[in-house]
């Protein structure tokens, strides 16, 4: 029966599938590719359509649309995660869609047949779906969790920075002094 036979098949990419998310240089790649084309995008709750306004203090990050990770290089990020906690909006940290199968295809060439008969064809399409499956259902997730964690940490640190300055500003200044 052919659905039994696309069952076993399922369950054998799935399974290569963990095998392949499992390997540390595979996981390494795709975290480099993940970096260089996830995005961030938010979302107002209803809530934060009443209450976000351009002078809100999370007015600034309330309609992100495909802001690159690269992008978040001060306390944005840290925003965008307390508005989400305090029900103002919705965050999403993804890669397009429309670059996934591009992605796929850079992991296939690296893991692909050469042969060119109708099996090796046949073979190349399972691997294709297995690095598929391995890429979005299984290092995605695991990745999304990580770069939240870096980009909060990395916003945490820029405030750090920024408040030291200030206190190491006002530490420094000289005694005030009255004119006699």
């Amino acid at each position: 029966s052919s659905r039994a036979a696309e069952h076993v098949l399922r369950a054998a990419r799935h399974m290569a599938a963990a095998e392949i998310a499992a390997e540390p240089g595979v996981r390494a790649v795709v975290r480099d590719i993940y970096w260089r084309h996830a995005v961030v995008n938010t979302k107002p709750t209803p809530a934060g359509k009443e209450a976000l306004d351009p002078f809100h203090l999370f007015g600034g990050v309330k309609h992100l649309h495909k802001k690159p990770l690269a992008a978040f290089s001060d306390d944005c990020f840290l925003k965008v995660n307390a508005a989400a906690k305090a029900g103002f909006l919705e965050y999403e940290v993804l890669v397009p869609e429309e670059v996934v199968p591009e992605l796929v295809d850079e992991m296939n060439a690296m893991y692909a047949s050469e042969g060119v008969s109708r099996h090796a064809r046949a073979w190349n399409e399972q691997r294709y779906q297995t690095l598929r499956v391995a890429i979005t259902s299984m290092l995605f997730p695991v990745l999304r969790k990580e770069v939240e964690g870096r980009l909060l940490l990395e916003a945490r640190e820029w405030v750090g920075a920024q408040m030291a300055d200030s206190m190491w500003a006002k530490a420094s200044m000289a005694p005030w002094r009255t004119k006699v």
